[in-house]
């Protein structure tokens, strides 16, 4: 969300300014910690090396870097995602917020298995889009959102109510 903040305020983006200082070193650092892990777990752990394993551990990540692809692809699409923000109104957003919320309620409804006629439910959550919606580009603009509207309860109370 903080991310969001920062990128999608800018209007406009020096796009090689951001793959070669952001992009390209975030990728050299995933994958130079991912042949440090693996040469660690090789070491001390005494596992045979195999050089497809190694390739396959240097690209799919160790499992607590899993955010570093995620903002790669964030940092992407940032452009994109700020144009939207710089032209976008005040409802545009709420709608989004509100879209993104009540996917996230339905999404973790879905793990509930202890509801009664959870196999239904599931059935019928199963067909929704839920997971394209609740992807990380909604934390993204939701922290543009938040940051630059305000929500104070003494300036305009109707703003809770969409």
């Amino acid at each position: 969300m903080i991310s969001g903040v920062f990128f999608l305020n800018k209007d406009v983006f020096d796009t090689k300014k951001l793959y070669l200082k952001k992009i390209f070193k975030l990728i050299i650092f995933y994958f130079c910690w991912n042949a440090i892990y693996y040469f660690r777990d090789w070491f001390f752990y005494k596992q045979s090396f195999d050089v497809i394993d190694f390739y396959n551990k240097l690209v799919t990540g160790h499992y607590h870097l899993w955010f570093i692809p995620m903002i790669i692809g964030l940092y992407i699409i940032s452009p994109f995602l700020s144009k939207i923000t710089i032209r976008g109104d005040k409802k545009l957003f709420k709608y989004l917020i509100l879209l993104f919320s009540f996917s996230c309620f339905v999404h973790t409804i879905d793990y509930c298995e202890f509801l009664p006629k959870y196999d239904l439910i599931h059935k019928a959550i199963a067909i929704l889009p839920l997971d394209i919606i609740c992807q990380y580009y909604s934390y993204f603009l939701l922290g543009y959102f938040l940051y630059n509207y305000d929500f104070s309860l003494l300036k305009n109370k109707k703003s809770y109510y969409f």
